[in-house]
């Protein structure tokens, strides 16, 4: 199976305009264009990968999972 054919990574948020956040969460990101360093936790299924991999698009970052 190839990765892009996924179902889960097609239906991944590709912009922060798709990811669905608490407000607080959102008012700690912004628009996520000041972000140096983040650690995520938290239960599994709440979206922290996908954050992530929203956050470091577009930019000369690294992607630790």
């Amino acid at each position: 199976m190839i990765f892009q054919d996924l179902l889960t990574e097609k239906l991944r948020p590709k912009n922060l305009s798709q990811v669905i956040l608490l407000d607080r969460i959102k008012n700690t990101i912004g628009d996520g264009t000041n972000i140096q360093n983040m650690i995520f936790a938290g239960s599994p299924g709440c979206g922290k990968t996908s954050l992530a991999k929203v956050l470091a698009a577009n930019r000369d970052s690294i992607y630790i999972n």
